[in-house]
């Protein structure tokens, strides 16, 4: 009896092994093909860029984020015409055609899930070059952005640029600035005839950044095309000089003690560096070692675009004959230098400083 129940109960498991080999049979068929499938596609695109895909696939709720660090795609086609013929002439004459590769023959061979695969992907490669190309118009510093239509009438002309401004110190560019300009009626010098001007509707320059200095380049000038030109690369001009200041003062801030004394002291120089929005007053606080109170050294300057106009310097502890004498060498060797030199000189008063013992 029992030996009845064991072989009924293998006969059972008999049976379930060859049901579940005719389910895995066809699986190990469509593996395989879709792994013949998987093989021409790679062929077609290469390897890497299918990888990239799938794992975005998996990624699941970001598939369209390609990367947080990169701007927002901007194409060339969006320049408006006045302003276009300024940044890249040669690029409007022939402009690269950017299409979505549809294989005729390999898609008949491919199933719908590769074909989908390889349509993913080389939509992917279209973005990431329009990208790229949109960063190398970037470069130069001024480009034109798309402006929402919607918000404006049919007949009004509108043009929106940015401007970026790349620091040298951070090696990164900054946040963009913004300027919408719209044309509207303007009175000609003869007062005969009404044209249409540029003029500033909103942007996002900086406050201390007047635009009325750079205004008449809009409204004066014959030549609009002209005027603007002059406009936009005067005002992109000034941001530069503003964040080559930064730079140069950002750069002092890794002077170390070692640097000055010659040692391996690894302590920075100055203990903390104050600036204005414009980097036109500068004040270096410099720790006074000798003094029990911590108290600091103060070298003041006060500067146009490229100059060290003046100089101010307050040394901590007793305001002997010396210390006048050394103040004043001090500020003489910062007064009236070129900013591009403001290291150099700057570890010249320093060395004065620790000569006297002063740092």
């Amino acid at each position: 009896m029992e030996v009845a129940t064991l072989e009924a109960e293998i006969a059972e498991v008999l049976k379930d092994i060859k049901s579940l080999q005719q389910e895995i049979d066809p699986l190990n068929e469509q593996y395989e093909t879709l792994c013949e499938e998987l093989k021409v596609v790679e062929e077609s695109i290469g390897k890497s860029e299918v990888n990239k895909v799938i794992q975005t696939e998996h990624a699941g709720s970001k598939a369209h984020n390609y990367d947080d660090t990169i701007p927002p795609l901007v194409q060339h086609n969006h320049f408006d015409d006045s302003i276009a013929k300024f940044f890249t002439e040669s690029f409007q004459n022939n402009p690269k055609e950017l299409t979505t590769h549809e294989p005729t023959k390999k898609k008949q061979k491919l199933s719908e899930f590769s074909y989908n695969l390889l349509e993913k992907s080389t939509e992917t490669a279209e973005i990431k070059e329009n990208i790229l190309y949109e960063n190398i118009f970037r470069f130069g510093g001024v480009t034109a952005f798309p402006i929402n239509n919607t918000l404006f009438k049919d007949d009004d002309e509108i043009l929106g640029i940015r401007f970026d401004v790349f620091s040298h110190f951070t090696k990164k560019f900054l946040a963009p600035h913004y300027i919408i300009l719209k044309k509207l009626e303007s009175n000609t010098k003869s007062a005969t005839s009404v044209s249409k001007k540029w003029f500033v509707y909103r942007h996002t320059i900086p406050v201390y950044i007047s635009l009325k200095e750079y205004d008449h380049f809009l409204v004066n000038e014959e030549d609009i095309d002209l005027g603007l030109r002059k406009f936009v690369y005067s005002l992109r001009d000034h941001l530069i000089q503003i964040q080559y200041k930064h730079d140069q003062f950002d750069a002092l801030s890794q002077l170390s003690m070692g640097s000055i004394k010659n040692n391996d002291t690894q302590d920075p120089v100055f203990a903390k560096i104050d600036k204005d929005l414009e980097c036109n007053r500068v004040i270096l606080h410099i720790t006074d070692e000798n003094n029990p109170k911590q108290l600091t050294h103060e070298i003041e300057l006060m500067c146009t675009n490229n100059i060290c106009q003046s100089v101010t310097v307050r040394l901590t502890g007793n305001k002997s004959d010396q210390f006048e004498r050394q103040i004043n060498l001090i500020e003489s060797i910062l007064t009236d230098i070129e900013l591009k030199t403001i290291k150099n000189k700057m570890i010249k008063a320093l060395s004065v400083m620790v000569d006297e013992l002063m740092i």
